[in-house]
């Protein structure tokens, strides 16, 4: 073949094959679809009834499932509302203090048994907190700015406990540094008398 052939050979060529490499897909894809629509059709005439019926019945169950959980919400909603009122009613009637012992504040009812922060005091004597920071009772709520006057909370010491150990554990990366060490903090166990 000479140059001229070759050229004039070249575009024609791949044109050609261009044209029957996307006819022969064509093809090939519309086989495929065939294959798969005829199987769908021997499936129905095989059973008919399983495709027909099974929509309709997907629709009824989630037709029952949203009447149902409709239904608990309801009955949830109408429970807490009624826990709700009940629990206004057990607030009102509760008197509570708010104290301050060692840098932290306790939220305390006649009763009470606490662990608060260590003080030096014998175990079964009387101690007084005179850091009120808020009195609640049944007929008023008395807020400090920041502490009442003339308010006291007493309360009798139970026991000088430890806390669970903690474990306190230094790390320093590339110098071989790791220092691991335990700690119980001393805690004085204290039963609210009197607010």
């Amino acid at each position: 073949m000479t140059k001229e052939e070759k050229n004039s050979t070249s575009p024609e060529s791949t044109q050609e094959k261009a044209t029957t490499t996307t006819t022969t897909t064509k093809k090939a894809k519309a086989k495929v679809q065939e294959k798969t629509k005829s199987s769908q059709k021997e499936t129905q005439e095989k059973d008919p009834s399983q495709k027909k019926k099974s929509p309709p019945a997907s629709k009824k169950k989630t037709e029952k499932t949203k009447q149902e959980t409709s239904k608990k919400e309801a009955t949830s909603s109408k429970e807490n509302k009624n826990s709700d009122k009940k629990e206004k009613e057990t607030r009102n009637t509760e008197t509570f203090a708010i104290i301050q012992s060692g840098g932290k504040q306790y939220k305390v009812s006649e009763g009470t048994i606490l662990d608060i922060e260590y003080i030096e005091i014998e175990p079964k004597k009387k101690i007084e907190f005179k850091e009120i920071l808020l009195v609640h009772s049944e007929t008023e709520t008395k807020i400090g700015q920041p502490f009442l006057k003339d308010t006291k909370v007493t309360a009798s010491v139970l026991n000088q406990i430890k806390s669970p150990k903690i474990i306190v554990f230094k790390f320093k990366r590339k110098t071989g540094y790791k220092k691991t060490q335990g700690h119980r903090q001393l805690m004085t166990t204290v039963k609210i008398e009197k607010i």
